[in-house]
């Protein structure tokens, strides 16, 4: 059995491998406890060196990241879910808990871990998650089955690009995403993104900007006929963007997440039930006018 002073160095060691890519000593310790918690011992020493001198996230090394209720499996190729997302999914269960049977296209599933979340959390919701790439389309599945024990709903993931209009007559009353948003010359600049998410992180799930919210609403909200839109956004012009693309028969408004940052454009129907409408209402805290 080793020493107390020998496991104290050793502990020493890990964090000052771990510290370059953590701000903080308290996030070094807290990122040990981890790696410690999820990985045999024969692991510890090479996680902390891709963490600390090679910036691996964290969740790739773990291969997971909670998601509320949801254990999702992460791994290179494949977004790696946030609590910021996480979030406004919380908000979206507490509006429809307790209503009538509903379905939900989730556009660029990624992990599923929206799409999961919804169908972990609600038993009167069919998801559908839809993704480009065949990675996520895999891990997804994965997903779905590792969690298979606790899914209330029903849901299923399947090969859609974002680009291209919606196959056949599919209806949907809600569409949520958290598609590629982050503008390409912000991805370049390292006080916009974080190193590590740009070494590791999907290209493809991170750059876009105006044309993708066109393609969300000209190929995915209108055409299903959903009366219910949730988007994740980088910026407030691209929920203003979102919101000119819509007629007079849609309420648009912002959403901020709890750094007080844009999170989310929101969109509903004025023939929604009124009960939604209220609950969708309390989350917006500014109502986009239409742009002529």
């Amino acid at each position: 059995m080793p020493r107390p002073g020998a496991v104290a160095k050793y502990q020493r060691f890990l964090l000052k491998k771990l510290l370059p890519a953590c701000n903080t000593l308290q996030q070094a310790r807290r990122e040990l406890f981890w790696i410690q918690k999820e990985l045999p011992s024969e692991q510890w020493k090479q996680a902390c060196i891709q963490r600390g001198r090679h910036l691996m996230p964290l969740q790739y090394i773990l291969g997971n990241q909670p998601f509320g209720s949801v254990n999702i499996k992460c791994r290179p190729g494949v977004l790696i879910p946030r609590n910021d997302t996480e979030e406004w999914c919380s908000e979206l269960v507490d509006v429809f808990r307790g209503s009538d049977t509903f379905s939900v296209l989730d556009m660029c599933t990624g992990s599923g871990c929206i799409a999961l979340y919804l169908a972990t959390e609600l038993s009167n919701v069919t998801v559908l998650g839809g993704d480009i790439s065949q990675d996520c389309i895999s891990l997804a599945n994965e997903n779905i089955d590792v969690n298979k024990d606790i899914i209330k709903g029903k849901i299923k993931v399947d090969s859609m690009d974002l680009f291209q209009p919606l196959a056949g007559d599919k209806k949907f009353d809600v569409v949520v995403s958290n598609p590629p948003y982050i503008p390409t010359h912000e991805l370049e600049k390292q006080e916009e993104v974080e190193k590590s998410v740009r070494l590791y992180e999907p290209r493809l799930a991170l750059e876009g900007d105006l044309p993708v919210f066109k393609a969300m609403v000209t190929y995915y909200i209108i055409p299903s006929q959903c009366k219910v839109f949730i988007l994740e956004i980088g910026s407030r012009e691209q929920g203003q963007y979102t919101r000119s693309l819509l007629d007079e028969s849609w309420v648009v408004g912002l959403r901020l997440d709890s750094a007080f940052r844009p999170r989310n454009v929101i969109g509903f129907r004025t023939d929604i039930e009124s009960s939604i409408k209220r609950k969708l209402m309390t989350t917006i805290i500014e109502l986009f006018k239409k742009q002529r």
